[in-house]
């Protein structure tokens, strides 16, 4: 194995770690603290319906998928559009940690969901893996500020729309 290739897994691996981390402590802490999604409801400026917290968890685990499994294929066979997608991911996954997380969490001047694992994981992991992208330069720069410009771009479409996801995804396993 080509230490590109190892270093390429291990990247892959930290940053799908802190993922699943963080998606798991959003999962366990918003059953401990369902009035959070209120106050989500009540900080968007957009009119949001409150889901269920089943609805929440399965948009959690959905959109968790999807980073998995970039990941998994860039780590055995990169592909600039998947380094592209790598950037995203890791540019979005850092840009969580400062806005939702822990933007609210001095806001409300308390805990959120998932401010742990964004500050110690999903922040470094995400930082990290855009700048190995820039010094190792495994991505040229127009795909390294593509990709990062365009995760930090869609974060707010993701953080309403794992509502959406979870409510499809909640109905379709009602059957």
């Amino acid at each position: 194995m080509s230490l590109a290739t190892a270093e390429r897994r291990r990247l892959a691996l930290i940053l799908g770690i802190a993922i699943l981390v963080h998606t798991a402590e959003e999962w366990l802490m918003l059953g401990r603290m369902p009035f959070t999604l209120a106050q989500l409801q009540d900080a968007s400026p957009l009119p949001l319906p409150l889901p269920s917290i089943a609805a929440v968890r399965a948009g959690l685990v959905g959109f968790a998928a999807f980073p998995a499994v970039v990941l998994w294929r860039w780590a055995a066979a990169p592909t600039v559009r998947l380094s592209f997608l790598v950037c995203m991911i890791a540019a979005m996954t850092a840009s969580n940690a400062l806005v939702p997380h822990i933007a609210l969490a001095a806001i409300q001047g308390a805990y959120v969901p998932g401010l742990i694992s964004a500050v110690t994981l999903t922040l470094p992991a995400g930082a990290t893996v855009l700048a190995q992208a820039g010094s190792r330069r495994w991505v040229g720069r127009p795909v390294l500020v593509g990709g990062a410009v365009t995760g930090v771009l869609l974060l707010p479409a993701v953080l309403f729309g794992f509502w959406a996801l979870g409510e499809l995804l909640a109905a379709l396993a009602a059957g």
